[in-house]
C-alpha cells in the first residue's frame, strides 16, 4: 500500500526530495484511521505527543464548503477527462458543474431551503461548526449582484470589472472558469511529475465529523492537491490534525447546539444537522 504518491520515474532532484520527504516521514508519527472513530481524538490539540499525520479511507474524505464525496466530484472526473486526452476547460465536467449548479442563496449552496440563509448571498454561505461568523458581513452583500471571490485576483490574472464567480459553484465567467481548470490540472501535473511531498510543502487540512455511528473528513485547505490524490485513486488520504482558525478539529454531533453558527442562531438546529448528515452519507452527492 503506497498511500502517498510515488512517480514511477524521477529526476535526480526528485530522488533528492523524496530522500528527504521520507526521512521526515520516518520520524513522524502517523495512525491509520482505517476502522476507527476520530472521536477519540477529541482532545488531541491539547495533547504534546499528538501524531503528526491520520491516513483517513479516501470514501470518508469531503471537498471544501459542498461536502462532495470522491465518487460525485466533477474536480476529480475533470483530471480523469484530462489523463484520457480530453485537455480544455471547455466541454470538461468542471464546466458542466458550473453551468447546471449555480445556487441562489447560501442556503441552497448547502442544499437547504428557507430559513435565514435563504435571504443571504450564496458567497455569505458558511458551515455551521466552522468558526462564528459575522452576520452583519453576510448580511450586507447584496444577493443580486455577482461577486468576484478571490482575494488579489490580478494576480491571477483577473478582472474585477469582467470576472464573477469562486470555485466552488457557478455561474463563473470564463476567465474564473478557466483559471480554476488550470489550477487543477497544473496542480494534479506537479504531483504526477514530482510525487505528493507533504511532509516538506504542508499536509491538508480540515475537519473531522463524527455521529455515533459514522463520521468523515472535510478538507478545508489544500482542496487542489486533495483533488489530485483522489485522481491518483489513493487509498488513504494523509491530513493533519488542524483546521480553520477558531474551528475545532473534531466535530462532534451530539455537540450541535454549541456549534459557533448554530449558536449565534445563523443555523437551526435542524438545519445544521441536515446538513451533517449529508456531508458524511455514503450516498451524498
Amino acid at each position: 500500500m503506497d498511500d502517498f504518491y510515488s512517480p514511477a520515474q524521477r529526476s535526480l532532484s526528485n530522488r533528492f526530495a523524496h530522500w528527504r520527504e521520507q526521512g521526515r516521514r520516518r520520524r513522524s508519527i502517523e495512525i491509520n484511521l482505517e476502522g476507527r472513530s476520530p472521536a477519540q481524538y477529541v482532545n488531541l490539540d491539547k495533547s504534546a505527543d499528538r501524531p503528526d499525520v491520520f491516513l483517513v479511507p479516501r470514501n470518508k474524505t469531503r471537498s471544501s464548503l459542498l461536502g462532495l464525496h470522491p465518487a460525485n466530484n466533477p474536480y476529480v472526473q475533470t483530471l480523469c477527462e484530462f489523463d484520457q486526452g480530453h485537455q480544455q476547460y471547455t466541454g470538461s465536467a468542471m464546466e458542466t458543474h458550473y453551468s447546471r449548479f449555480q445556487p441562489q442563496s447560501a442556503a441552497s449552496v448547502l442544499g437547504l431551503t428557507g430559513g435565514e440563509l435563504s435571504k443571504l448571498h450564496p458567497d455569505a454561505a458558511v458551515l455551521p461548526w466552522w468558526a462564528e461568523t459575522d452576520k452583519s458581513i453576510l448580511d450586507s452583500m447584496d444577493i443580486h449582484q455577482r461577486r468576484l471571490r478571490y482575494r488579489r485576483p490580478e494576480r491571477y490574472g483577473l478582472d474585477e470589472k469582467l470576472d464573477y464567480g469562486c470555485q466552488f459553484y457557478g455561474p463563473v465567467s470564463k476567465g474564473v472558469g478557466e483559471l480554476e481548470y488550470r489550477r487543477h490540472i497544473e496542480t494534479h501535473q506537479l504531483v504526477k511529475k514530482n510525487g505528493y511531498l507533504p511532509y516538506m510543502h504542508g499536509h491538508l487540512t480540515g475537519q473531522f465529523l463524527v455521529s455515533d455511528n459514522d463520521w468523515g473528513w472535510v478538507c478545508h485547505k489544500g482542496n487542489h492537491r486533495y483533488v489530485s490524490l483522489l485522481r491518483l485513486n489513493l487509498e488513504y488520504i494523509p491530513v493533519a490534525f488542524s483546521s480553520k482558525l477558531g474551528s475545532s478539529v473534531v466535530v462532534q454531533r451530539k455537540d450541535v447546539e454549541h456549534w459557533p453558527n448554530v449558536a449565534n442562531g445563523l443555523f437551526s438546529t435542524a438545519e445544521a444537522l441536515q446538513v451533517f448528515d449529508r456531508f458524511i452519507s455514503a450516498t451524498n452527492s
